[in-house]
């Protein structure tokens, strides 16, 4: 996705969406036409790395950006007119695949503005003609973008360093869950959830930040994720807390902050629900909220 994408549809099932799809090698949308289906707007598109052809336009776009001397990024001034753009790339790279080597069926060319993964129902784009300037055009996404986060748990912002740990990640271990499409889900049984990740910290301050979902829980009981943190092979706890659910939630599930007063070797974030939970755990965060000193 461009800088200037967004995602306009935050209930869209993408995964469901791409399941049936996997025998594409990459899917694009935005100018195509019966003539020309590559004829595609780059500003976003999806390429199955699972799918040889796949792997090869990522490594033949990669092979012709690096192609272009750092003399020539350095001078330009005008995108698409002093060095190649990327749209232009890529649009020659789908050509060589749908003309010259006839696998264009090996890819999905959505209709413009209809498509999925460019201008369409899921993913929306603010292209320079859709305002007069910049600034014009900023206040145009951030307004779109207000109203559909409106009501909805926003994931907090910063750029100080830490670890952001994606439930796939093979760190986060798994106790009474079950690891499906990138996410772990509860199986109905009481205990710990997830741990890990096993990681070297040093002394500070830290936000200890929990990604995923929550559903109604069985039998009605109340909706509810503990988590600590721990060192010491959970000898030592930190910080932790139990989070209550006033209804499903989808996001941020429970944030916390944590002091460590000395440097230590094996941190992990373990998580423990109930067996009356459904909940999806995402992803893990730690980061670090003091001022950063870099380490020589």
């Amino acid at each position: 996705m461009d800088a200037d994408a967004y995602i306009h549809d935050m209930d869209f099932d993408v995964r469901r969406y791409l399941d049936d799809k996997r025998h594409y090698a990459g899917i694009f949308a935005g100018f195509s036409s019966s003539s020309k289906p590559y004829d595609i707007n780059a500003g976003g598109f999806a390429l199955n790395l699972g799918h040889v052809l796949g792997q090869e336009v990522a490594i033949e776009y990669s092979k012709r950006v690096s192609a272009i001397p750092d003399r020539e990024f350095n001078r330009a001034v005008i995108w698409g007119k002093d060095i190649p753009e990327d749209q232009w790339i890529l649009f020659h790279i789908l050509e060589n695949f749908y003309e010259d080597r006839g696998v264009g069926e090996s890819f999905l060319f959505e209709q413009a503005n209809e498509g999925y993964t460019n201008n369409g129902p899921f993913i929306r784009q603010v292209l320079r003609s859709k305002a007069s300037d910049f600034q014009s055009r900023m206040a145009l996404i951030r307004g779109e973008i207000d109203g559909i986060m409106r009501g909805r748990w926003e994931g907090p912002g910063g750029d100080q360093p830490g670890y952001f740990l994606r439930a796939d990640h093979p760190s986060i271990r798994i106790g009474n869950g079950r690891r499906t499409s990138g996410v772990i889900r509860s199986i109905g049984q009481d205990g710990c959830f997830t741990f890990g990740p096993y990681i070297p910290l040093r002394a500070g301050n830290y936000a200890i930040r929990i990604y995923g979902e929550a559903n109604a829980a069985r039998h009605g009981k109340a909706m509810a994720l503990t988590s600590d943190v721990a060192s010491d092979e959970g000898r030592i706890i930190w910080a932790g807390q139990s989070e209550l659910f006033d209804g499903p939630r989808k996001g941020l599930l429970t944030e916390y902050r944590m002091s460590l007063t000395g440097d230590v070797e094996r941190l992990e974030v373990r998580t423990f629900v109930d067996e009356h939970q459904d909940i999806s755990l995402h992803a893990i965060q730690i980061q670090w909220i003091d001022e950063w000193v870099p380490e020589y």
